[in-house]
């Protein structure tokens, strides 16, 4: 192996990780605190429906969030065969995709319990 090539992944390597792992970071956080008002005060249609607009959108972030993962797990299965984590990344980023899929699934059910608390 290149001393160049030895340097450059002496670089690259951390901030691969770095990008990895600050991509899963967002899997577990709480609802800002708006969001949470908004949830124990909801009464009236036009309060379920804003909430089911807001689940709306959290669905297409975790959307994104999967393909954006997706995408990344592609980039890794493209690198030469026994590289250094090259597979086990590509793995990583395939699961955090089906979890993002599975956080998306999971806000499309709360937007439609909320549209038909909203009639």
């Amino acid at each position: 192996m290149s001393t160049k090539f030895k340097s450059s992944w002496r670089v690259a390597g951390p901030l691969l990780v770095i990008v990895a792992l600050t991509g899963c970071a967002g899997l577990a956080t709480s609802p800002p605190a708006a969001i949470q008002q908004q949830i124990e005060a909801a009464r009236t249609p036009a309060d379920h429906a804003a909430l089911a607009t807001y689940y709306d959108k959290e669905a297409a972030a975790a959307r994104n969030k999967a393909e954006e993962h997706r995408k990344m797990g592609k980039g890794y299965a493209a690198w030469p065969a026994g590289g250094r984590g090259g597979g086990s990344w590509t793995v990583h980023c395939n699961a955090a995709a089906a979890s993002y899929e599975d956080i998306a699934r999971s806000f499309d059910g709360m937007a439609a319990e909320h549209r038909q608390l909203a009639k």
